[in-house]
């Protein structure tokens, strides 16, 4: 399976979260209410919109004994951007643009690697028993109402540029 990847995801291995946590239930303790959360058999993934936000919650989860980061390569947690996938180096995720057949459009996904690619040109892709991605989203996620279907990036000096023109400067 994959998990959706939208703005900005932090992407927890569950064989991490075993080693780390108690139970399940002290792990989802700790997870932000936020309505962005899902999770496949490998994987948690909760989305956020600034930076500052992962960061946040990656430094919960570290203060719990999960590791961002060693050197340059993520190691139990990986920052994933909807539009280029980890921000680093990260041997063990997967990630790729899916067409969403229904809709006319494509979202971002992630799953975790297992087993690494037969070759350079081919990927390892999760695919169920009918040979199509499954693919968790959160509870309620709807294509037409999310941030696959109307994401659009506004670089911050674009942003400025504008705001200035809407002031007629």
């Amino acid at each position: 399976m994959a998990v959706l990847c939208e703005a900005l995801s932090l992407v927890v291995r569950r064989s991490a979260i075993v080693r780390v946590f108690a139970d399940w239930a002290d792990f989802m303790a700790t997870v932000p209410d936020n309505g962005t959360f899902c999770c496949d058999d490998d994987l948690v993934r909760v989305g956020f919109f600034a930076p500052q936000e992962v960061m946040q919650q990656a430094e919960i989860w570290q203060a719990s004994g999960l590791m961002l980061v060693v050197g340059d390569t993520f190691v139990d947690m990986a920052v994933v951007d909807q539009q280029n996938g980890a921000t680093l180096p990260c041997e063990w995720l997967e990630f790729m643009h899916i067409d969403m057949n229904d809709h006319g459009g494509k979202i971002a996904v992630c799953w975790e690697l297992h087993h690494p690619r037969v070759s350079s040109v081919g990927w390892h892709v999760p695919l169920d028993d009918n040979g199509e991605m499954a693919v968790v989203m959160p509870a309620g996620w709807q294509f037409e109402q999310s941030l696959s279907h109307s994401f659009r990036f506004i670089p911050d000096q674009a942003k400025r540029r504008k705001t200035r023109h809407e002031r007629g400067q």
